[in-house]
């Protein structure tokens, strides 16, 4: 079969689409053949040696897709051959192929209604938001919500479910086209940023922005994807008692925070590392998978600003997304 694979740390010209033996079956995997599969920044940040789990190469790109069940091992009870399906993967053996063999906890059935490219980006992107959102921050209606990077993949899944939830949304964003993304996906407000934070002036300016986004009152829930010199501005704008979530460092550096601003904000620091949870907590996994089917099947909850490319093009768009030039989420059809 093809994949992708990366052949060496450091640059996205070593990772190249290349005949591999197809997967073996074990008992408790099952086989399925990739339709789809969503682009995430960790794909970048792993090839590029800058994420903070590694990987030893070579190793096949992709970290979730969807596709067609065609074989299952003899102890797994709940799938069948021709099942359509979505799957979160780590580990050597990626998304970005046209086979994978996965254990059959990582796999979800998908009604008939709900379209493979859809469903390529829910187990990471909305696992992730659902996590954050729903199991973490336990976002209600009365919650005024940040949320940085908004016009990212992940960002936008989380406007999606907050949105549903029934907040009043701030999001953040880096340009005025990805800010007028987010409002015609029912952003309240947007606040634009200089996409480099480098100095106390710009901090102090994007915190009384984002404070005067609030109305003054700052936000009960901040969700921030983005890291940099952006994370302090943020923290400086939660109501006291809020709750900050950290889901990654789309920016490229990882923040070092006044431990004081959070002792003064009275506020609650989490962070949220999809890949570590669901691996100490399978089953905690396929329950938030399948509600999270469920919830998208049942409200039509995502109308999601996505872009398409083939398998054979995924290294250009690894060099985009690289390159911060990716709005939406990406999807890559085999």
């Amino acid at each position: 079969m093809k994949a992708w694979v990366c052949h060496r740390i450091g640059s996205i010209d070593d990772c190249h689409q290349i005949e591999v033996a197809t997967p073996s079956l074990k008992s408790h995997q099952i086989i399925i053949e990739v339709y789809a599969a969503a682009l995430n920044f960790p794909d970048v940040l792993k090839v590029l040696g800058k994420h903070q789990s590694s990987l030893t190469p070579p190793f096949i790109l992709g970290h979730e897709g969807s596709g067609i069940v065609k074989a299952v091992g003899s102890d797994v009870m709940d799938f069948k051959p021709g099942d359509r399906v979505m799957f979160i993967c780590s580990g050597s053996l990626g998304a970005f192929a046209d086979y994978i063999a996965i254990d059959a906890h990582q796999v979800t059935i998908i009604p008939d209604t709900m379209s493979l490219e859809l469903a390529s980006c829910l187990p990471l992107t909305f696992g992730t938001a659902y996590l954050a959102c729903v199991a973490n921050a336990k976002i209600t209606p009365s919650d005024e919500v940040l949320i940085l990077g908004a016009a990212g993949g992940l960002g936008l899944a989380c406007l999606e479910l907050v949105k549903h939830i029934g907040c009043r949304v701030v999001c953040a964003v880096s340009s005025n086209e990805r800010a007028q993304l987010c409002r015609s996906r029912g952003a309240d407000d947007v606040v634009v940023y200089d996409d480099t934070i480098d100095s106390q002036e710009k901090r102090k300016q994007l915190t009384h922005q984002l404070i005067s986004a609030s109305h003054g009152h700052g936000f009960d829930v901040i969700i921030d994807p983005v890291g940099g010199g952006h994370t302090e501005s943020a923290l400086r704008s939660i109501f006291p008692q809020g709750r900050y979530i950290v889901l990654g460092f789309a920016a490229g550096s990882i923040p070092s925070i006044a431990l004081n601003l959070v002792l003064l904000k009275e506020c609650s620091l989490s962070g949220v590392y999809f890949t570590n949870y669901y691996q100490r907590h399978p089953q905690e996994l396929s329950e938030h998978q399948q509600a999270l089917v469920e919830l998208v099947s049942s409200s039509q909850l995502v109308q999601f600003h996505s872009q398409q490319c083939l398998l054979p093009e995924l290294k250009s768009a690894l060099i985009a997304m690289s390159d911060r030039r990716l709005i939406g989420k990406m999807i890559v059809i085999k």
